[in-house]
């Protein structure tokens, strides 16, 4: 919530506030003696504390932690990464991206709390809103991991002897009749051109007059990405108040009552970069069965990236209700100071709004079904079904257009808490006080935006997915300063 929306909103509460009390309220205001000199009224020892209604306003500047430092990648169970094709090997995927990169930021917010008591019974209303903590952090040469469930591909080229890649280790040729045809998910395997090579004496790749081509997985590489996050938090309770005799070490006022807060969070990412230059080949079939490869067939495919329009943004929304009892001590001597101890626990039930949406490489062209080149962008164009289009290093799930992904669920949980507060005050005129202290609140089982996704894409092409385990704990704290009012 930004600074203008926190301060409309708490001169709407104010409003609301003095519209109920309506005459009465006006009348107590006037009886306040705001500006009157300070006077105290004894009784053992400590001034008495004044009755009817009363208000305190503060501005805080404060600090909520953040999510946990996760990686931005898939982290494989036991260490053991994919691999991808260099184009003569294989070697192992890479994270070196991470939440941790990103900070926390003390931000500013308010608290207005608003109340009556007669004797030793009344009420109060307090919120607090903070603005949003944000940060972000940018950095070059990113690589990352992505599950795509994929146990075994085949790699075929179209005109020479099939093959197919087993745990990085190329295995004999088999008869295969659709290339690029895989057994589990290909979502992130492309076309390679590859040179002919012999195993065992076996030509498995091509051949001495023929380049081949293979299927196998790529790289996920980024020159250049961007992390950003952002957090807000607002809460309002409303709280009947027993107030205690004075004694000798001061008054106590036990509480009872309910209380709503959101905390929402939000991680985007962007990654840009020009990873593969790309060409689309034409392979024609003729009526008699030879194939034209013929360099005049190939398309040119400009440079571009994969992932140059790759950004997507993980939120986790909380919203608490709960009963709520507290307790708050204070003390105020015969001069013009006192202190002023709070704490309440309340027993939240927790509505999580969990959402993973983006897009992956959204300005990648596609390939139709019948293997002409789509309108999403530059490709290569058949003039039949007999007709092989082969778009090298780009995966072929988005070669058959699958981009964009949304999710989104809704979870629940038991959010317990407790908050707290320490402040003193200097009693500036008669119903005046200067104050300023330290306050925190604990949270647990807060959904955090950090720990949403689970970067894996199943063998539908379906585009990453949420975790079952988003939440953990949360703090908020900090100092705070304000006016209070007939208090």
């Amino acid at each position: 919530m930004s600074l203008t929306n926190m301060k409309t909103f708490l001169r709407g509460l104010l409003l609301l506030f003095v519209t109920i009390h309506g005459s009465v309220g006006f009348a107590q205001v006037s009886q306040m003696r705001l500006w009157a000199p300070v006077r105290s009224d004894q009784f053992g020892g400590n001034a008495r504390l004044r009755e009817g209604m009363w208000g305190e306003i503060s501005y805080n500047y404060m600090l909520i932690t953040k999510g946990k430092n996760t990686t931005i990648g898939w982290v494989a169970p036991g260490g053991l990464q994919s691999d991808y094709f260099t184009g003569s090997a294989f070697s192992t995927r890479t994270n070196n991206m991470t939440t941790g990169s990103l900070g926390n930021n003390f931000n500013s917010g308010a608290t207005l709390r608003i109340g009556n008591i007669r004797g030793h019974h009344g009420w109060e209303i307090a919120s607090t809103i903070m603005q949003s903590q944000k940060d972000s952090y940018e950095g070059v040469n990113g690589s990352m991991d992505i599950s795509d469930g994929t146990t075994k591909k085949y790699v075929s080229p179209p005109n020479a002897q099939s093959a197919w890649f087993f745990s990085g280790n190329p295995q004999l040729p088999f008869t295969q009749t659709t290339p690029g045809k895989s057994m589990q998910g290909n979502f992130l395997w492309g076309w390679y051109q590859i040179a002919p090579y012999q195993t065992g004496g076996i030509l498995l790749l091509g051949n001495e007059d023929n380049e081949g081509y293979a299927i196998a997985p790529l790289p996920l590489f980024f020159d250049r990405y961007k992390i950003n996050s952002k957090t807000s938090h607002w809460d309002i309770q409303a709280n009947y108040v027993f107030r205690s005799h004075a004694t000798r070490v001061g008054f106590f006022e036990f509480s009872g009552g309910v209380r709503y807060l959101e905390l929402d969070d939000k991680i985007g990412f962007t990654g840009w970069g020009d990873m593969w230059n790309s060409y689309v080949e034409n392979t024609e079939s003729s009526s008699s069965g030879s194939t034209d490869t013929d360099n005049d067939n190939n398309i040119e495919v400009s440079p571009y990236s994969l992932k140059s329009d790759t950004q997507w943004n993980f939120t986790a929304d909380n919203h608490i209700i709960g009963p709520q009892a507290g307790i708050r001590w204070i003390r105020k001597n015969s001069g013009r100071w006192s202190l002023t101890a709070d704490t309440k626990f309340f027993a939240g039930f927790n509505t999580q709004n969990v959402r993973s949406r983006g897009n992956f490489g959204a300005s990648t062209f596609n390939v139709t079904e019948n293997n002409e080149s789509g309108s999403g962008g530059t490709g290569g164009t058949g003039t039949g079904n007999n007709n092989t289009t082969i778009v090298t290093g780009v995966p072929l799930g988005l070669l058959n257009g699958a981009k964009e992904f949304h999710h989104r669920r809704i979870l629940t949980d038991f959010s317990p808490g407790i908050d707290f507060s320490l402040k003193a005050s200097w009693q500036f005129t008669d119903a005046i006080a200067l104050q300023a202290g330290y306050q925190g609140m604990w949270i647990d089982n807060t959904a955090r935006a950090s720990r949403v996704n689970n970067y894996m894409i199943d063998h539908y092409g379906n585009i990453f997915g949420i975790n079952d385990e988003v939440t953990q704990s949360t703090w908020i704290h900090g100092v705070n300063a304000g006016i209070v009012i007939n208090r």
